[in-house]
C-alpha cells in the first residue's frame, strides 16, 4: 500500500497545534435568580449586605460606580453530580471575592491594556455571563503540559542547547506586587492584599511546596548591567538573570505552577525548582567569590518622572516628617526633664505618614483619589501639630538663638555678593575669599533661568519623562513685575519680581539673602566648578536634578494628565538655595545647611534660661538625625562618606546604651 511521505513545516505544523486547542469547559446553564444593591462609595461586610434588600438583576444589566454586592441562586443540575462544578462569571468591572451565594465586585474603572488614564465616574459596567460550568480537570492538566511542549519548541531550536543549560537552577518563587494605591484608592487596597493572601492560601493548599514572596522587581530601560548577580544585587528577567561561568543559581521571574512541573527536569532545559530568597542567596553567598563588583550608581532608568510629579504631596510629605521628628525630640527632652509627662505614643501612631510614603502616593502617579486621601492625612498631621507642642513649652526651658549680624546691605552681606537683573535672572554671584573673590555665574551667562519643556513620556505619563523632552527647551523671559527691592534690613534682604509662564500660570519670586544664614542664596543656575571651590544647589521639596557641565537644573513641577487628570494644578509654595562653598562638600558644611532649611526653628514666647545640651557630637561627618522614645533611640549617621571615630556625649543619666538595628530591635 502506498503512503503519502509526510514533509512537516515548522511554521504551518506550529500553526497547526496552536488552532487544535479546545476549552476545558462543558456546555453552561445559567443561573436561576440573581439580585444585587446599590452601590456604596464604602466597603460593605458581609455581615451587613446579608441583611440588606437586594433587587432583582439579569445578564446584560450595567452597573456603575463603585461596589456592589450580588446575591446568585444556583441550582446544580442531578446529571452533574460528582462533578467539578464552577461558576462562570463574566464581567467588564473588577470582580470581588466569593462567599457560597453571596458575592462582591466592583463596578470601577481598572487598567485595560495598559491605558492608565483617569477613572470616568459615569462609566458603566455591565454582566455579559452568569452561569453554571463543570470543569474538566484532566483535560486542562493534559492542555497545560501541550502547551508547554509547543512553548518549548517555538523558543528552542533542535540541537541548539549546550550541555550545560541544564546544570543550571532557577529558584522559582511564587510573586505578588501591590502597590499602596495607584489606580484605586487606599480602601481599595485592603481588599486586594485579602483576595491575594487567601487565593495564595488556596495555592499552598493545592500545592504544599509552594513558596511565596511579596517584594519588587525593576528593570532598566536602556542600559543593562554585564551581570545581574554580583555584589549589588539586581533581579532581571530568567532569561537576563543567569551569569554564566560565576553561579548556577538565579531568581525566576514568573510562576505559573501548573507549567512548574512540566518543567522541572526537562533535558536542555534549566532546573526549576520551588526555593526561597534565604535558599537562593545563600546558594549566591557560597559563590561570591566567583560574582563580579558593580562600580558606580544604580539608577533606576524608568519613573524618572515622579521626581517632581505632584509637587504638594512631596513638599507636604517632607514638611510633616520635619514636624513629626520635632515632635519625637521634643517629648523625648520632655520626658528627660520631668516624671509627669506622658509620651504621645498612641496619638503619633494614628497619625498616617509613612502609609503615603510608597507606590504611587508619594511618586505622585496616582489618580486623583488617592491624592485627596493623601493630603487629608498631611492635614490631620499640621492640625495636631499644635496639640503635641503645647504641653512641652511649659517642661522644657529652650534656649533661645540669637540672631547674628553680617551685613547692612540687601545686595551683600560680608560673604556673598548678588547682582539681580529686572526679570529676576542671577547676573553675577561673588563668593568672598580672603584676599579675593570669587564668580559662580559662568560668563555670558545666567543662573536662576526657569524654563518650560513640552513633556510628553512614551507611556507613563505621570512616572515618566523622556531624555528628548530637553530638545523643546523654551525659556520664560516675559515679566509681568520686573524686580524690586521688597526688604532692605540688617537681618535679611529680599527682591521680588513675577514672570508670567502662560495665559493662566504666573510665578512670584521672592529672592532672599539672610544675614544670619550668610553663606547661602534663597531662590536652576549656571554655575562653573573647580577643585577646592563648588556650589550646592539646596531645596525643600524638589528631587529632580541635573548637572551637565557646568549647569545645575532642579526639575521644579510637571502637570501630567493621567492617571491623575488635575496633577500639580494650584497654588505651589517652595525654596532652593544656591551655596557656593570654599573646599569640599564636606568642609563646608552642606549637610548642615540643608537640615537648617528643611527643619527651621520653632519660635515660641519666653524667657531667657541657661543652656541645656542634651547631646553632643564631636564630628561634623556625623549627623544626629533622630532621638525617639523606646527607652531612648538616638539615630545617627556618617553622611561624609568616610570613616570615623567619635563619641557621642551626654548629660542625660544613663544607665546602660546598646546599637540597635533600623527596625528598632535590640
Amino acid at each position: 500500500m502506498y503512503h503519502q511521505p509526510v514533509l512537516k513545516n515548522r511554521r504551518t505544523l506550529l500553526k497547526r497545534v496552536e488552532t487544535s486547542q479546545t476549552s476545558t469547559l462543558e456546555q453552561g446553564k445559567p443561573v436561576i435568580f440573581m439580585y444585587t444593591l446599590s452601590f456604596f462609595h464604602l466597603c460593605v461586610p458581609v455581615r451587613e449586605a446579608i441583611k440588606l434588600n437586594l433587587h432583582p438583576c439579569h445578564v446584560g444589566d450595567s452597573f456603575g460606580w463603585w461596589m456592589c454586592w450580588l446575591k446568585v441562586v444556583l441550582k446544580i443540575p442531578e446529571a452533574w453530580r460528582g462533578k467539578e462544578v464552577h461558576l462562570r462569571w463574566e464581567s467588564d468591572g473588577e470582580f470581588g471575592s466569593v462567599f457560597v451565594f453571596l458575592s462582591q465586585f466592583s463596578a470601577l474603572p481598572y487598567m485595560w491594556n495598559l491605558h492608565v488614564m483617569d477613572p470616568d465616574p459615569n462609566r458603566k459596567f455591565t454582566l455579559q455571563k452568569a452561569e453554571l460550568v463543570v470543569f474538566t480537570r484532566a483535560v486542562r492538566e493534559l492542555l497545560t503540559d501541550f502547551e508547554m511542549r509547543v512553548d518549548i519548541v517555538k523558543v528552542l531550536s533542535f540541537f541548539a542547547q549546550k550541555n550545560g543549560e541544564s546544570q543550571h537552577v532557577v529558584h522559582a518563587m511564587g510573586h505578588c506586587h501591590i502597590d499602596s494605591a495607584w489606580l484605586w484608592p487606599y480602601e481599595v487596597s485592603i481588599r486586594k492584599c485579602a483576595r491575594s493572601w487567601v487565593t495564595v492560601i488556596r495555592l499552598m493548599e493545592k500545592n504544599p511546596e509552594f513558596v511565596f514572596t511579596c517584594s519588587q522587581v525593576s528593570w532598566n530601560l536602556v542600559n543593562t548591567f554585564p551581570v545581574c548577580t554580583n555584589h549589588i544585587h539586581t533581579l532581571e528577567d530568567v532569561s537576563n538573570t543567569k551569569d554564566k561561568g560565576r553561579a548556577n543559581h538565579s531568581a525566576f521571574s514568573s510562576l505559573v505552577l501548573d507549567c512548574l512541573q512540566g518543567v522541572r527536569d526537562t533535558d536542555c532545559l534549566s532546573k526549576v525548582q520551588m526555593s526561597s530568597l534565604d535558599v537562593l542567596f545563600s546558594l549566591l553567598e557560597s559563590d561570591s567569590s566567583l560574582l563580579c563588583t558593580w562600580v558606580g550608581e544604580l539608577l533606576l532608568e524608568l519613573h524618572n518622572g515622579t521626581y517632581t510629579t505632584q509637587a504638594k504631596i512631596k513638599l507636604q510629605n517632607l514638611q510633616c516628617e520635619a514636624l513629626l521628628h520635632d515632635v519625637e525630640l521634643a517629648s523625648c527632652l520632655a520626658l528627660c526633664k520631668t516624671d509627669n509627662f506622658k509620651y504621645p505614643a498612641c496619638k503619633l501612631q494614628e497619625l498616617l505618614l509613612l502609609l503615603n510614603q510608597f507606590y504611587d502616593v508619594i511618586p505622585g502617579s496616582c489618580i486623583e483619589m488617592v491624592d485627596e486621601d493623601a493630603l487629608q492625612y498631611y492635614d490631620e498631621i499640621f492640625h495636631h501639630y499644635m496639640f503635641f507642642f503645647d504641653p512641652h513649652i511649659f517642661v522644657i526651658q529652650w534656649v533661645p538663638i540669637v540672631i547674628q549680624v553680617y551685613g547692612p546691605t540687601m545686595k551683600e552681606n560680608g560673604l556673598l555678593k548678588a547682582t539681580i537683573d529686572q526679570t529676576g535672572h542671577l547676573i553675577t554671584y561673588r563668593k568672598k575669599l580672603c584676599y579675593n573673590s570669587r564668580e559662580t555665574i559662568s560668563e555670558g551667562c545666567h543662573g536662576n533661568q526657569f524654563t518650560l519643556f513640552d513633556d510628553v513620556p512614551l507611556y507613563w505619563d505621570a512616572r515618566d519623562v523622556m531624555d528628548y523632552h530637553l530638545q523643546t527647551r523654551n525659556p520664560v523671559i516675559g515679566f509681568i513685575e520686573p524686580a524690586m527691592v521688597l526688604r532692605s534690613g540688617i537681618h535679611q534682604g529680599s527682591v521680588s519680581s513675577s514672570l508670567r509662564i502662560s495665559r493662566k500660570c504666573t510665578i512670584r519670586q521672592e529672592i532672599v539673602l539672610d544675614a544670619c544664614h550668610p553663606q547661602s542664596l534663597q531662590f536652576s543656575s549656571s554655575v562653573g566648578t573647580q577643585t577646592g571651590f563648588g556650589v550646592a544647589l539646596l531645596n525643600d521639596s524638589k528631587y529632580g536634578y541635573s548637572i551637565h557641565e557646568n549647569i545645575m537644573t532642579l526639575s521644579l513641577l510637571r502637570a501630567p494628565k493621567a492617571p491623575g487628570a488635575n496633577a500639580a494644578m494650584g497654588h505651589h509654595k517652595f525654596t532652593y538655595a544656591l551655596m557656593p562653598h570654599t573646599g569640599h562638600f564636606q568642609d563646608a558644611l552642606v549637610i548642615q545647611y540643608t537640615y537648617n532649611l528643611n527643619f527651621p526653628l520653632h519660635v515660641f514666647h519666653g524667657v531667657i534660661s541657661e543652656p541645656w545640651s542634651v547631646f553632643s557630637v564631636n564630628s561634623t561627618a556625623v549627623t544626629l538625625e533622630t532621638v525617639k522614645h523606646n527607652a531612648l533611640l538616638v539615630r545617627l549617621y556618617e553622611s561624609h562618606g568616610s570613616s570615623v571615630t567619635m563619641t557621642l556625649p551626654t548629660s542625660l543619666p544613663v544607665h546602660k546604651a546598646w546599637q540597635s538595628l533600623l527596625l528598632i530591635i535590640q
